[in-house]
Formats: structure tokens, C-alpha cells, sequence
């Protein structure tokens, strides 16, 4: 059984497992759990969703148990302020609370249909690694008939963007120099400060909570370059020009896609390093350029995001 401290810890990981993302992200606190821990914890949350996939229930018994889990595992309240966005803070408690509830319902309506698609499938725990002061763990769909599993989405964690809703870091946390860090920075070239941003779809720009949540679903699950494309049309025909933080927020996603495409199922950048990991058969290998981590140039937190995108897309297919 777990603990008080793990207790607390588990409730805050399952953001992803609302979304029907196949990554969950657990924030690590004081006494954290370790890597073996999260990754327990989340087999015995797959654990469950696989029993109810599984159970031949209806799909309105199988939404109910959904409901269930995702109150058991996910710090719902935090999710629900995080989608409600700048309006969380005008709110009474009364207000929040009956937002809260009617959330964790449309939540576990809307993705709980999507058990249809695993009935006869599994989902299976394949990584968990400590990220900052987070822990991510991969899982990967199995489906009734598949010879293989489906994709594992790349990782894209990018030092100079900050992705969601919420507040950024302040600017100096974001990367931490020890003394080996200045040892390779003073062998390279000068480092080229690029300025950061925030990816998201703000309020201001989708007022509504349930809009907003969707487009984001609909991110999660672009596969595709023209299916990011018709994204893009629908949010400029619904809600017209947008700016730089969605354009971030897209970029992103794109080479995410970009990444799936070539192979590759980590996307991250350091300074200006850019460390792609290759995934071939059985063996992981990152891509260099001679001997070395690719080097990034552009200053502008767009201008770099599109560098980034060009390199993926002359990268050769798998």
C-alpha cells in the first residue's frame, strides 16, 4: 500500500492520462518517489484501465469507471483550474468547485468513449525517466489485431519554450550550469542567447475552456502534416489571426510530427545544442553531425523552433 507522501505525489501525474496521451508526466515534490516508483505507480494506473477495457462492460459503465480512476489518480482541482484559466482567479469557491465537478464529468465523458478503441488491446508502461522536477513515463497502445504496437509519440522538450497554461519559470532556472557545463561551453562557439516563449492557446484568443481543451486534443492526436495543416485553417477560420504563442504552440507540434516521421523519439535542445534521439530496430542512437550534437544559430524562439523543423525534415527516412 502506498504511502502518505506517494499517496499525494500519485493524484498529480495524470494531466497526460486525461488527455489520452500515451506520456504521463508526474511532478516530483519533497520525499519524491524515484524513478522505479512512478513508474510503478502509473502500471497500476494502466493496470486498472486495462481491467476496464477488458471488463465487457457498456461503454456508459466503462465511462463511470473512467471517472473513477481519473478522480483516483489525477489531481483534478489543479487540471480544472489550469483549463479554466485567468477566470479561476475571479471565481468563488462555490464557483470553482461546481466547475471542478462538471469538468471531471465532460473529462471522463468525452475520453472515456475512447476505451472503444482498446477493447481487446492493452496499454503498456515502456519507459520512465526523471525530467527537472518531473517524471515522464512512455506507455504504448496495443490493438485488438495489430501485429504491432502503435506509434510511441516523440518527446519535444525544448530549454527556451515553455508549453501549456500557467506561469513560466523564471528565465534563470532553466538551465543549470555546473562546472562541466562551462567546460564544454568554453570549448564551443559563443553560446547565442535566444530569447524565450510561452506555447499555448490563450484565453484571450479561445475564451471558451471547452474550445480550448479540444484544440488541444486535437494537437495531441495530429499524426500528419496536413492534418496539423487543417488544424491551423479551422483555428484561423473560427477565431482568426493568432499570435506568436499559438504559432510556438504549432511549431511544436509539428516537429513532433516531423520527429515521428524520421525515426526519431526525443527532440531536445541544450543551449544551443540540438539533440535528436534515433530510434533503429532495437538500438537508440543520437544524431550528429560529425562528431557532435547539431548547433542552433537563430536567436528568435520562432526563427530557432523553424530551424529546428528544417533539420528534421533533411534528416533521411527510416
Amino acid at each position: 500500500m502506498l504511502n502518505d507522501t506517494s499517496s499525494l505525489s500519485r493524484r498529480r501525474f495524470a494531466a497526460g492520462l486525461a488527455l489520452g496521451t500515451v506520456a504521463f508526466v508526474l511532478p516530483m515534490r519533497a520525499a519524491a518517489l524515484s524513478v522505479e516508483q512512478a513508474r510503478a505507480l502509473i502500471d497500476q494506473a494502466v493496470a486498472d484501465i486495462n481491467a476496464v477495457i477488458s471488463s465487457g462492460k457498456s461503454e456508459g459503465a466503462m465511462i463511470g469507471d473512467f471517472e473513477r480512476i481519473f478522480s483516483k489518480y489525477a489531481d483534478v482541482p489543479v487540471i480544472a483550474r489550469s483549463a479554466l484559466g485567468p477566470a479561476a482567479k475571479q471565481a468563488s469557491k462555490a464557483q470553482l468547485t461546481a466547475f471542478t465537478k462538471a469538468f471531471q464529468g465532460y473529462i471522463s465523458r468525452k475520453y472515456g468513449r475512447r476505451f472503444r478503441e482498446f477493447i481487446g488491446g492493452t496499454i503498456e508502461v515502456t519507459d520512465a525517466k526523471p525530467l527537472k522536477s518531473y517524471y515522464e513515463v512512455i506507455s504504448v497502445a496495443r490493438l485488438k489485431g495489430d501485429k504491432t504496437a502503435a506509434a510511441v509519440r516523440a518527446s519535444v522538450k525544448l530549454d527556451f519554450v515553455f508549453v501549456g497554461e500557467g506561469q513560466p519559470p523564471a528565465a534563470g532556472a532553466r538551465r543549470h550550469v555546473d562546472g562541466y557545463t562551462a567546460i564544454k561551453d568554453a570549448e564551443d562557439e559563443q553560446i547565442v542567447e535566444v530569447g524565450r516563449i510561452q506555447a499555448r492557446l490563450p484565453a484571450a484568443y479561445i475564451a471558451e475552456t471547452r474550445l480550448r481543451i479540444d484544440f488541444y486534443r486535437k494537437l495531441a492526436l495530429a499524426d500528419s502534416p496536413a492534418a496539423l495543416k487543417r488544424i491551423e485553417e479551422d483555428l484561423r477560420d473560427r477565431f482568426g489571426r493568432f499570435g506568436e504563442e499559438v504559432k510556438a504552440l504549432l511549431l511544436v507540434t509539428e516537429i513532433r510530427v516531423r520527429a515521428e516521421q524520421k525515426g526519431v523519439v526525443s527532440v531536445e535542445t541544450d543551449a544551443n545544442r540540438l539533440k535528436c534521439l534515433r530510434r533503429r530496430g532495437t538500438v537508440d542512437d543520437w544524431v550528429q553531425v560529425g562528431s557532435r550534437f547539431p548547433r542552433l544559430t537563430a536567436p528568435q524562439p520562432l526563427v530557432r523552433l523553424r530551424e529546428i523543423l528544417v533539420f528534421l525534415k533533411n534528416l533521411p527516412n527510416p
